[in-house]
């Protein structure tokens, strides 16, 4: 089943936290994730990924000028969710799913990405660092 997830920031006194993960430019979409496996959806009180690069941990062949080396759970955690499945067989999603996030800052632990893995932990190395 095809998902297009995009997980908004909601409208609150933290307007100026609501950055874009690739970019940190202001927005309302705080990050969006294509997927195509049979994962769950996100649920209340889930939290999406972000990624970020350690500047010490950079291996230029693995992760390129700009590339993220660790991913974390976000500062933004999901509060509501809403679903549309489609209806039409061109459709391109079976399902978009919103999930609208209100700000909650944790200290985070930092994941290792493996190379060619940016999403599932189990095979991502923890580290001792919080952010």
């Amino acid at each position: 089943m095809s998902k297009y997830i995009i997980y908004r920031a909601g409208w609150g006194h933290d307007w100026d936290k609501r950055k874009f993960a690739h970019s940190n430019s202001l927005t309302d979409i705080l990050c969006e994730n294509f997927d195509d496996s049979n994962a769950p959806i996100p649920q209340v009180g889930d939290r999406p990924t972000v990624f970020v690069r350690v500047a010490d941990a950079v291996d230029p062949v693995i992760h390129g000028e700009e590339g993220k080396t660790h991913s974390r759970d976000a500062d933004w955690i999901v509060d509501r969710v809403d679903i549309f499945e489609s209806k039409s067989e061109s459709s391109e999603y079976d399902l978009v799913v919103i999930c609208y996030c209100k700000y909650d800052p944790i200290a985070a632990d930092l994941y290792v990405i493996a190379e060619g893995n940016l999403g599932d932990r189990s095979e991502q190395q923890k580290i001792l660092v919080n952010v």
